[in-house]
């Protein structure tokens, strides 16, 4: 199997694990949110060493991935 690359998976995973915390009660869902934290780190440092302004490209990929663009990774 292939998965997307450009930090995209990282990002649909996170977004996802987010969304999952959500719904999840008590003390899990910091746990949950915070693990989803940790796959931002990818695309972070992706932008970091390719020069770009990582706000900007962490926001961007959100939105895509949001809007049901998947696999759009770091360009």
């Amino acid at each position: 199997r292939m998965v997307p690359g450009a930090a995209a998976t990282e990002i649909e995973l996170a977004r996802r694990l987010k969304e999952f915390s959500f719904k999840e009660t008590g003390l899990d869902q910091y746990a949950i949110a915070k693990f989803a934290e940790s796959f931002d780190m990818v695309p972070r440092t992706l932008a970091e060493n390719a020069g770009l302004n990582t706000i900007d490209i962490i926001s961007k990929l959100y939105e895509n991935h949001a809007s049901g663009n998947t696999k759009v990774g770091i360009d």
